[in-house]
């Protein structure tokens, strides 16, 4: 890389000054704008014309188009619009506003076409490289100036134009192209950087949950005599322990309110299933309610207390938390309270084993509703599980917060990484996008 430049003043706030030589042009000026058919997801085969939709340019591309993932066949062309290669697509609606108007190149040749909610952008290709406006239009205070412009609240929109008067940095040519592989050698260390440790956040997730599984189905003995549980997802189990359903082991299976709450005047915690996890309750986040509601859902049986296990039987199926302390707090319909029989279940281990991978597969089973899975609390009490002796169900909880504590610091650190890494990628392309590096012309 060369020495410092002389700049000039951009006269575009967000972007500063500049390298002397550098232009900056609306995106307009520098190709055209066409906007993407529509066509359907009931066109799609298995093989045939490649299609690129615009729900896959949030999740499978970056920056470029460079495989397809859809197909149609012939007969449905004509739905469709043409994609050349060299052309950048954008998504003209999605739920992100940070996302709005992502743009990938496309290197697929024809015949190849773009689905609807797309807009299409052809580079002049004497003023422009479209790998370059990529990268200008990834980078942060372009993706905000695109939030900026963006519509809708449920969903966002942008439009073609909206897009055609951002201003971009615009250096020569030859220093786009420089720049374009200046980044694709620099963020593809990172990425690579990034999907290693994405691996490795997958390995220790399921390593976690298959040491959970293994402890609740079969305890810490590996010697210990084993016997048919009868049951098939639990399979052999130590013979010193029962297998019973859920309200065998409880003496109260309930769930929570089936009331809109007073949210006027709230002061006691409405906890439902958002506000529960394993690392407990986020009584922080939750939705607080009035004293005559709060009061009401007491009598009806609402309140949990210390001990009880709660069980997310809506939407995500199957989390569970322990509440761990005496407060006052009551629980929506979307949790069920399961207070176990002192005598014959702990409620560190009741919870790790309810909420093990096996339970919730044989839970989501009985499972009703399309939008919105829902468990009912009968259905929950019949499900069956192994129970065993006390002093085991402790020291298998007692195993498993450690075990599970070491998998979870180790994730935390990985997506650590992973943060920073996106971080240093992001800050990466700015400067490079915006003359902060000079990588030279490539000349």
């Amino acid at each position: 890389m060369s020495e410092a430049r002389a700049v000039k003043d951009s006269g575009v706030e967000w972007l500063g000054e500049v390298p002397q030589h550098w232009e900056v042009r609306r995106l307009g000026s520098l190709g055209r704008f066409t906007k993407g058919a529509g066509g359907s997801k009931e066109d799609s085969r298995d093989d045939g014309v490649p299609v690129v939709r615009y729900g896959e340019l949030y999740t499978q591309f970056n920056l470029t188009i460079d495989k397809p993932y859809s197909f149609i066949d012939d007969e449905a062309t004509s739905r469709y619009t043409p994609l050349k290669k060299g052309l950048l697509v954008f998504t003209a609606s999605g739920e992100d506003p940070a996302e709005i108007g992502k743009a990938a190149v496309s290197l697929l040749d024809p015949p190849a076409y773009v689905g609807g909610d797309t807009i299409l952008f052809a580079a002049n290709t004497r003023d422009a490289d479209g790998k370059f406006l990529a990268y200008v239009l990834d980078s942060q205070p372009l993706r905000a100036l695109k939030a900026m412009r963006s519509t809708g609240f449920t969903v966002v929109h942008i439009s073609a134009g909206a897009l055609k008067t951002l201003p971009l940095p615009t250096p020569p040519l030859a220093e786009q192209r420089a720049i374009a592989d200046f980044l694709d050698r620099e963020t593809a260390q990172i990425d690579e950087f990034v999907a290693e440790n994405e691996r490795f956040i997958e390995l220790l997730t399921e390593r976690r949950a298959a040491v959970i599984a293994h402890a609740v189905t079969k305890g810490l003995d590996p010697d210990a005599p084993m016997r048919d549980s009868g049951v098939e997802w639990l399979g052999e189990v130590p013979e010193t322990w029962d297998v019973m359903p859920v309200k065998g082991a409880a003496r109260k299976v309930t769930d929570g309110a089936h009331i809109s709450p007073e949210t006027d005047g709230g002061e006691y915690d409405f906890v439902s299933t958002r506000d529960v996890s394993e690392r407990g309750i986020d009584f922080d986040g939750s939705l607080k309610t009035s004293p005559a509601t709060y009061h009401y859902l007491v009598r009806t049986g609402c309140q949990p207390v210390a001990g009880d296990v709660l069980f997310s039987k809506d939407g995500t199926v199957g989390v569970t938390a322990v509440v761990s302390e005496s407060r006052e707090f009551v629980v929506a319909s979307s949790l069920i309270i399961i207070r176990p029989l002192p005598r014959r279940a702990d409620s560190r281990f009741l919870s790790w084993s309810l909420g093990s991978p096996g339970f919730r597969e044989q839970a989501s089973t009985w499972t009703r509703g399309a939008g919105l899975p829902r468990l009912s609390v009968v259905n929950l009490s019949r499900l069956p599980v192994a129970i065993p002796p006390l002093a085991e169900q402790r020291a298998i909880a007692d195993y498993l917060d450690e075990r599970t504590a070491r998998i979870d610091e180790a994730i935390a650190t990985a997506r650590e990484g992973i943060a920073l890494a996106s971080e240093r990628r992001s800050a990466l392309i700015s400067a490079a996008v915006t003359g902060k590096i000079d990588v030279g012309s490539g000349s």
